[in-house]
């Protein structure tokens, strides 16, 4: 049943992929394996369709004019895609355009192949997914080109992009193609880190788990780069991080910022890909944190995808917590956004952390990391380091 319901619908995504429409089942009424007959193309002219969004009729004496065929299939995959009649002649009626008979090609020659070769094949970028059907008679032939909504427009043919707009095709306007460019598949990658106490005599030695999740993208993620940096802490002690394999690159290093401790762990690789609808963890890290809270700031980046910077805090005492050994996950704030203001952001890094018990010296600690890692201007400070402490206050029940 659900399956039967996606089937309705062109574009529903499952999963991170999208459910296609099949044209053909939906004009002809044949699925892929079943053979469509002259009788079938014949049934379908009678219903009198008429050309449409995803709907178009070519006479057969049309099939040398390789640019107007591409032009009609490249503006199928710029737009919802469609079903391309090669071997239909067509009639006017007022505005509107209606099928009229059947017209066979009789050379032999002009096979699936030889229409692959001078017409898809030489739309750039490649479009996947057309499907050709041949429908055969007495040595002659026609054209059924189903051609499904690209997920990585725009398609350019001759030169030019064209998008369908009711029963035509036509170019498309700069702000048109640039828009396509816009809505190509691109990988959506958001961070995760996970935390979790060394069972040692060393209180603030914590593991860092990192990753990447590429859940709701539609693209692989290449050459994906990740930049932890942990606040109030230090990595030069024993039994610290292990050095990175060759094919990839990790950098861990102390560094200090507005006198602040700081771990910078850098990781890079070019071996590496995250598939859509996945997520991959790229390093663990052990370090020792000189705080009873802990904040994170995360870079990440990859190829088509934007930088964005991801802050997120916790407590010692909420990864002590933990009891299944897994590691509390953080929860981290997009600061990239510009959609909400740096105080909400702030307010967001609270949330769903049920009790930090710091006193007055701990929030101004804090509030002075978060101020670091966002970077705002020294006059920008006081009203938002009262903010942190105040949000702290509220929502964590600290005294």
């Amino acid at each position: 049943m659900f399956l039967s319901f996606l089937k309705q619908y062109p574009h529903i995504r499952v999963w991170g992929r999208i459910v296609r429409e099949d044209f053909i089942k939906k004009w002809i009424g044949k699925n892929k394996d079943e053979i469509i007959t002259e009788d079938d193309v014949q049934i379908f002219i009678n219903k009198n369709v008429e050309e449409n969004l995803n709907l178009e009729y070519k006479s057969i004496k049309k099939l040398n004019d390789f640019s107007e065929l591409q032009k009609e299939i490249s503006a199928f995959a710029n737009s919802d895609g469609g079903l391309l009649c090669i071997g239909i002649s067509e009639h006017k009626e007022g505005t509107n355009t209606y099928p009229e008979k059947i017209e066979w090609n009789k050379e032999p020659k002009k096979c699936k192949e030889w229409f692959q070769d001078n017409t898809i094949n030489r739309i750039r970028p490649e479009i996947p997914g057309v499907r050709i059907v041949t429908v055969n008679k007495d040595g002659g032939n026609i054209f059924l080109v189903d051609v499904p909504a690209s997920e990585n427009p725009p398609h350019m043919a001759y030169n030019k992009y064209y998008q369908r707009n009711n029963f035509e095709a036509y170019a498309m306007e700069h702000y048109q193609v640039a828009d396509a460019f816009g809505k190509r598949k691109r990988p959506i990658l958001r961070p995760f880190i996970f935390c979790r106490i060394i069972k040692d005599n060393e209180p603030g030695n914590l593991i860092i788990e990192y990753g990447l999740s590429n859940v709701n993208g539609r693209a692989l993620a290449k050459w994906p780069m990740e930049v932890v940096e942990i606040y109030y802490a230090s990595a030069s002690y024993d039994g610290g991080l292990k050095k990175a394999p060759l094919h990839q690159q990790e950098e861990v290093k102390d560094i200090k910022r507005n006198g602040i401790s700081v771990v910078q762990i850098e990781y890079t690789s070019s071996d590496i890909a995250i598939y859509p609808a996945s997520e991959k963890v790229l390093g663990t890290s052990t370090v020792r944190c000189y705080r009873s809270f802990i904040v994170l700031k995360v870079s990440i980046g990859a190829e088509d995808a934007p930088t964005e910077t991801y802050l997120g805090v916790s407590c010692r005492e909420c990864i002590y917590k933990d009891n299944d050994g897994y590691g509390v996950k953080i929860n981290l704030v997009n600061f990239s956004d510009d959609s909400i203001s740096v105080e909400e952001k702030v307010q967001r890094i609270f949330d769903g952390i049920d009790k930090m018990d710091l006193d007055q010296d701990a929030l101004k600690d804090m509030g002075k990391a978060i101020l670091t890692a966002i970077g705002l201007n020294w006059d920008d400070r006081y009203p938002l380091e009262k903010q942190i402490c105040n949000s702290t206050k509220e929502n964590m029940g600290a005294n």
